[in-house]
């Protein structure tokens, strides 16, 4: 549209399909484009050009603007934003930066909490986003798709003008069809979640037990013998500390456990890596792997075995996600011994440092007692993965605009708690959640920050969007700016001491 001036909030409403959302207002390349709200809660988009061609490829009801301009109706629908990218490739993804602090933040409620993650980040502009984010289990569990979560993303960074970058993490793809799922939908950063070929009988196994163990290790997925990888891995290590340098002691013993526990998981994840290379090209992606959801804690000798197998095998780390000592529950701060953590986190922290990948933080909702320690030991250098926050805050909206609804909800999710747990770690006790009948509407929202209670909703998420979604959906729509602002407090508070 050279030498045409960019079209106003005024002149979009004069399309006659909704009032124009001020912050959407923007040209890209060759067109205007505004998000237009409509009467019934739902949004459009209204696109001008200066020619029909401009705008051949959207689907939409079209007008004549005057003065030689075109424009178009259109449903903010997967074509139009697939055509919106194909014009203006700034709006796709990237591959995420190597260096300092990024947060990941997922949204269980149609995108929507992508509004507030993108101002919180704009507080703190050193913080790379993580704005698409959905793991297969959730997706699987609120009946969404890996496209249409990187759809809503982009949606909601258009309602607010967002102008940066921003990247889509396939978030605990367990096997490569999920990695060609996500990759297929135009993510960037993949989340390998080898946990299913954990083998948790290597920390309690006797020594005759771990030699029938060794026996079975996968080694040609490994491409390495049984005695080469003894003999390499049985060493001291420097690990780059803080304090300067800390010895890594690996005796036989260690090195054999740690491949018997990891062996098929750092082979899967080796096969996901060629996989998603083979799909994206090289340099075209980021790869993490997370072994988070284990059941017992990461060594610092078993996270240096995995990364060093990992480089063996070819592989290029962004991150990697230990399962570290205490516990990372859903929705409450950490739980644990801080001094221990501590102690343990900083070689963590150091062999992520030693091979150059950013160690990943998942579960990170609400630990802001331990960020502190975390940002200081990463030297900043760190990911840290939220998602099941932003829906609470969602239903702290809900709370206080519909206070009748959320008591609905809340028992509804009281009464599933012992099935909703069941893949979680969380230790919420409801027995210990306050009787609601003497709680007034004006309070509701405190049970959200009940640990009991917040976990309750927390785990519950499925059931609870399943029966919900319908009646919740409104209450949002027709709160966006409590919600939006209650988000980005909430998230400013996870991103501030990365900053």
């Amino acid at each position: 549209m050279t030498g045409s001036a960019p079209l106003t909030a005024g002149d979009f409403a004069n399309f006659g399909a909704g009032t124009p959302i001020p912050g959407s207002i923007r040209r890209l390349e060759q067109i205007d484009l505004a998000i237009a709200r409509l009467e019934q809660g739902g949004r459009q988009l209204l696109l001008a050009a200066d020619s029909d061609e401009e705008l051949s490829g959207f689907a939409g009801e079209r007008r004549e603007l005057g003065a030689g301009r075109r424009g178009m109706i259109a449903p903010l629908d997967a074509a139009n934003l697939d055509q919106l990218r194909s014009v203006a490739p700034q709006l796709r993804p990237v591959v995420p930066p190597k260096e300092g602090a990024s947060f990941g933040g997922g949204c269980r409620m149609n995108g929507t909490a992508t509004r507030g993650h993108a101002r919180a980040l704009a507080r703190t502009p050193g913080i790379h986003g993580v704005y698409a984010q959905q793991s297969v289990r959730e997706n699987s569990r609120i009946g969404r798709t890996a496209r249409s979560v990187h759809d809503d993303t982009l949606a909601n960074l258009l309602e607010i003008g967002f102008a940066g970058t921003f990247t889509a993490d396939a978030d605990h793809n367990k096997t490569l069809e999920d990695a060609s799922t996500y990759q297929a939908a135009g993510y960037t950063l993949f989340t390998c979640d080898p946990g299913d070929h954990v083998d948790d009988r290597a920390d309690t196994a006797t020594a005759a037990e771990l030699e029938e163990l060794l026996e079975d290790v996968p080694w040609s997925g490994l491409e390495i013998t049984r005695g080469d990888y003894l003999r390499r891995y049985e060493q001291k290590v420097a690990l780059p500390t803080l304090d300067g340098s800390q010895e890594l002691n690996i005796s036989a013993e260690d090195a054999g456990r740690a491949v018997i526990k990891y062996g098929r998981a750092i082979a899967h994840a080796a096969s996901m890596y060629r996989h998603v290379a083979g799909l994206a090209g090289a340099g075209c992606f980021a790869f993490e792997a997370s072994v988070d959801e284990t059941e017992n804690p990461t060594s610092p000798a078993e996270h240096y075995i995995f990364a060093s197998l990992l480089k063996h095998l070819g592989v290029e780390l962004w991150s990697l996600a230990p399962r570290f000592v205490g516990r990372f529950e859903k929705g409450i701060d950490f739980v644990g011994n801080v001094d221990q953590f501590r102690s343990d986190f900083a070689l963590q922290a150091a062999v992520a440092h030693l091979f150059g990948y950013k160690v990943s933080i998942h579960s990170g909702s609400d630990k802001l007692s331990v960020y502190p320690l975390i940002a200081e030991q990463t030297r900043g250098n760190v990911h840290v993965k939220t998602a099941g926050t932003s829906y609470l805050i969602a239903l702290e909206t809900v709370a206080l605009e519909a206070p009748d609804l959320f008591r609905e909800v809340f028992e509804f999710g009281h009464g599933l708690w012992e099935e909703a747990r069941a893949t979680y770690h969380v230790s919420a006790e409801p027995t210990a959640v306050p009787p609601r009948e003497g709680i007034r509407d004006e309070e509701l929202r405190l049970l959200l920050w009940q640990r009991d209670a917040r976990q309750i909703l927390h785990v519950a998420f499925g059931h609870i969007l399943r029966e919900f979604s319908d009646r919740l959906w409104p209450v949002l729509r027709a709160h966006e700016r409590v919600h939006d602002d209650l988000m980005l407090a909430h998230i400013y508070r996870h991103v501030r001491p990365f900053a």
